[in-house]
């Protein structure tokens, strides 16, 4: 029974009975049913639902119930027998009043006649109420009846006292039946204890007060009390309530309208306000768990294409802040209960289930990434910590036990109920048999409740130690979800933050390691807190080559959206949707980056799955052959030439082929433009082969590199020639011998140096104190020993080589190196100065030995063993006329070739 307008809903009678069709007599105070379970028959009781008695048997499966009020009868219809019955309301004087009737499905009288249905036949039909005649069609031609009422003023005449006033009662009245009214007097509990008629010891009265189901009435009389504790399930379209502490765990379904799609539900115990998702609309609404009341809390409007997807929600009771995961961006975001926002405190993972421990300051969630993980934190979202990752399948319903300092969490892979103390420890399997689809988890008492989906039920089990496993409720379908409420043991007062947020202007987190206090106040990522400890304010903002964190931090502006995150909190890489990264593959709907890697790897990784489609995947500019499923230009498609191997680009080309190619005539053109291109290329490359070609053998001849001179040196005075061998011939050249033997070093310039390019005074041996004494060799002395300077190397000075036998080296700076073909030079002949000698003893000067230098020298020889001097060859000035012994260098000192003879006036071995 409820109140006209759907309230205060109560449950009078549930136990072994399966009604179908009802008839109230209000003035007399009964209520009759018809009861189709095991025999059917139809019973009575006052309205209350007490004194409940059977008035007729064996009646069949009665499916409509009507009285008469005049005539204080009952009548109702048989669909076994197709028989009309009537009797007094107390079951006596049983009688048929109508036979033939084919399945009544509605009853109902007014004057003289009664009125029935004939479905099969889509009429309606009456006859007299007392001997069944004048049996008549009153309306046909209807399509389906299922029931039929009259509305006179004759069939709701009568009064009870419940019609002043509701009787005085706060939610409902009921009146008492006359055979009922005369009690004891220590028995009478009429409201306010107001009496009917007292005599002596006796007293009448006509009503008393009831309450909804569940709820109890005060000790007034008059007035409800709210139950304490109780289990809320959620259906698809619907909530209903259960009590957990004992009793017949009776369930009512709650007055409220227009519950939809629904996904998780949570109760606030102070305000009563019932909290649900909605799957369809992706929003947060609630409402009193009386039907009033009802708001939006995170709107459909708020729910766009790319906006919040919630997935499940907690409530601290005590800081009066909603918690709840959104699927979509993978976060945990806290509103205060009306909706507004405070922010995100969560940005790790991808957090679903979650559950708080709001008396300890504790929030844990599952995480449902590619490794299933169970993490907590701080109510802040701060200190967060991996309970577990190991041994987890597909992660459910999570919740927690704060008297037990327990959590719980289903797995529905492993079809399985596990629990832990709240720091992972003392780990646990609960449940691990007769589970099929566990899902929804809460804890009262000392049971663990859970909805068992494939059963359609609500089931139980000790929290301890998992036995005496219960079915509390059955035949229900489509349970989505469910939550315990205890308002006894919830009273904000008693909590550091149930007085005013604890001062906070946003979190408050219960915390026993505050200072001075057992409370602390915190911000959502993207504010910080203020020097005054209880308000939130933005962080400093970062330079403008930077990009601002949520949490405050800065990072250089080109990490943002780079497929990285570089902020702690994940933030540079949101609202990335409209400007993926080069390393990132955008989906063709809402905007949502992935990795390109992820590109075609078999999984859906893309929220609509274009990241599947047309694989392989093609670049911008790029078309896919149909069948070996490779990528060609697009310039290529319908160009007349099949670039597929199944010519997939030159089918259905229509009017779309490429105009260039449209035919013979049009390619000529292109053809010789192509060909008058060609040749004056190949001939700019021969001319610029042949004047490579002349450089380089100019190089041969003379110094190539400007920057570099030679300065000759003059010739020291007396200095005897007489060794020369021919003074005709005689030519002044750099003598090597005895460690005595001093020389002029040649000097040479250079144009981005001054100091001179080599310094051979500790190579030689030459006397430290004068290079202008020369000492001569002897003339029967043939091929004198080596002198120190005949070492085979080179020093290397700056802008130059140095070259070993043990090294190779590369480009000399400032010299260009050409590379010419190796062959052999002959060597000149020898001269008056040159009697260089091979012997045995010593390596021929012209063998193939190491390669130094490229050729830089212009000789393809071995550097080690250059050849001779040449009968005019001179590094010094014509003004010297040095003795010329027989030299044994095995090492060539200038790396340059030797320059073209000067006149034989200037450079004579019979100057004197």
């Amino acid at each position: 029974m409820s109140r006209l307008n759907g309230s205060s809903r109560k449950v009078i009678v549930w136990k072994d009975v399966i009604p179908v069709a009802v008839a109230v007599d209000p003035p007399n105070g009964y209520l009759y049913w018809s009861n189709w379970m095991g025999k059917p028959h139809i019973e009575r009781s006052y309205l209350d639902g007490s004194r409940r008695q059977t008035i007729a048997a064996d009646v069949g499966n009665v499916a409509a119930l009507t009285i008469d009020y005049d005539g204080q009868r009952l009548y109702w219809t048989n669909v076994d027998r197709k028989l009309m019955e009537s009797s007094r309301l107390d079951g006596s004087d049983r009688r048929s009043i109508v036979s033939g009737i084919s399945h009544s499905m509605g009853i109902t009288q007014y004057d003289r006649f009664i009125f029935w249905t004939n479905t099969d036949a889509g009429i309606i039909e009456k006859a007299d109420k007392i001997t069944g005649g004048n049996r008549t069609t009153v309306l046909g031609q209807l399509d389906f009846v299922a029931s039929l009422s009259a509305f006179h003023s004759s069939r709701q005449s009568g009064w009870n006292e419940c019609q002043v006033n509701n009787g005085g009662c706060s939610h409902l009245c009921i009146a008492h039946s006359p055979d009922s009214r005369i009690l004891q007097k220590g028995d009478c509990t009429c409201p306010n204890h107001r009496d009917f008629r007292s005599v002596n010891v006796t007293c009448r009265c006509a009503l008393h007060c009831a309450c909804p189901t569940h709820y109890t009435l005060a000790p007034d009389n008059a007035s409800c009390q709210k139950p304490s504790s109780f289990l809320l399930y959620s259906r698809h379209n619907s909530t209903s309530r259960v009590l957990v502490d004992g009793g017949d765990n009776l369930e009512v379904v709650l007055p409220i309208p227009g519950m939809c799609r629904i996904r998780a539900i949570e109760f606030d115990p102070v305000n009563s306000f019932i909290y649900w998702i909605d799957s369809g609309t992706k929003g947060i609404y609630r409402v009193r768990d009386n039907g009033t009341d009802f708001s939006p809390v995170i709107g459909p409007g708020l729910a766009m294409q790319n906006g919040p997807v919630p997935y499940d929600l907690a409530i601290d009771p005590y800081a009066r802040m909603l918690y709840w995961s959104d699927s979509f961006s993978n976060v945990i975001t806290v509103s205060r209960l009306d909706g507004s926002g405070i922010g995100v405190i969560v940005r790790e993972g991808q957090p679903r289930s979650i559950a708080l421990a709001p008396e300890d300051g504790y929030l844990f969630w599952t995480s449902t990434a590619k490794v299933p993980k169970i993490k907590s934190s701080h109510l802040d979202g701060t200190t967060v910590s991996t309970l577990f990752s190991t041994g987890l399948g597909s992660l459910g319903a999570i919740t927690v036990d704060v008297q037990s300092q327990k959590l719980f969490w289903v797995d529905l892979d492993l079809t399985k109920i596990e629990c832990s103390d709240f720091g992972g420890g003392n780990r646990q399997t609960l449940v691990d048999d007769e589970l099929s689809e566990p899902s929804g988890l809460a804890v009262f008492g000392n049971y663990l409740y859970w909805v068992d989906q494939p059963a359609n039920s609500l089931e139980r089990v000790n929290k301890t130690n998992g036995r005496g496993h219960v079915r509390i409720v059955s035949g229900e379908s489509e349970i989505t979800d469910l939550v315990v409420v205890a308002r006894s043991k919830t009273d904000p007062k008693k909590s550091p933050c149930g007085n005013m947020n604890g001062g906070c202007s946003h979190l408050c987190v219960v915390d026993k390691n505050a200072k001075n206090s057992e409370r602390r106040c915190s911000c959502p990522i993207g504010l910080q807190l203020a020097s005054d400890d209880h308000t939130c304010e933005s962080p400093p903002t970062c330079n403008p080559d930077h990009f601002t964190c949520a949490n405050g931090l800065c990072i250089p502006a080109a990490w943002e959206c780079d497929g990285l995150a570089e902020c702690t909190d994940g933030s540079d890489e949101l609202n990335c949707s409209s400007r993926c990264s080069q390393l990132q593959f955008r989906c063709d709907s809402g905007g949502q980056c992935i990795q390109r890697k992820q590109r075609c790897d078999g999984v859906k990784n893309c929220s609509d799955g274009s990241d599947e489609r047309n694989c392989p995947p093609c670049d911008a500019g790029q078309k896919l052959c149909v069948k070996d499923e490779v990528c060609i230009s697009a310039v290529k498609w319908c160009n007349r030439k099949a670039d597929c191997s199944d010519r997939s680009d030159e089918s259905n080309c229509g009017d779309r082929r490429t105009t260039g190619h449209s035919g013979p005539a049009t390619t000529l053109p292109y053809a010789i433009g192509i060909g008058i291109v060609g040749s004056i290329i190949i001939v700019v490359v021969f001319l610029v082969l042949i004047v490579c070609l002349c450089r380089q053998k100019s190089r041969m001849l003379a110094v190539v590199d400007d920057r570099y001179k030679i300065v000759m040196v003059a010739k020291p005075p007396n200095v005897s020639s007489s060794h020369c061998s021919d003074s005709a011939t005689r030519v002044t050249q750099v003598c090597c011998g005895q460690p005595s033997v001093v020389l002029p070093r040649p000097v040479i310039e250079s144009a981005d140096a001054e100091s001179t390019l080599y310094d051979r005074d500790n190579l030689t041996g030459a006397s430290s104190t004068s290079s202008s004494v020369v000492a001569q060799y002897p003339q029967d002395l043939l091929n004198p020993p080596p002198s120190p300077a005949t070492e085979r190397s080179y020093e290397a000075v700056p802008s130059m080589y140095y070259v070993s036998k043990s090294k190779r080296m590369g480009k000399v700076h400032g010299l260009r190196s050409h590379r010419r073909p190796r062959k052999h030079i002959p060597p000149p002949p020898t001269t008056p100065c040159s009697t260089d000698v091979c012997d045995d003893s010593d390596p021929c000067p012209y063998r193939r030995g190491p390669f130094c230098l490229n050729g830089d020298f212009g000789y393809e020889s071995d550097l080690l063993c250059p050849p001779p001097p040449t009968p005019r060859s001179h590094y010094l000035s014509g003004d010297l006329d040095y003795s010329c012994p027989p030299s044994t260098e095995k090492s060539f000192f200038l790396p340059y070739p030797p320059p073209p003879p000067p006149p034989a006036s200037v450079f004579s071995c019979s100057d004197s």
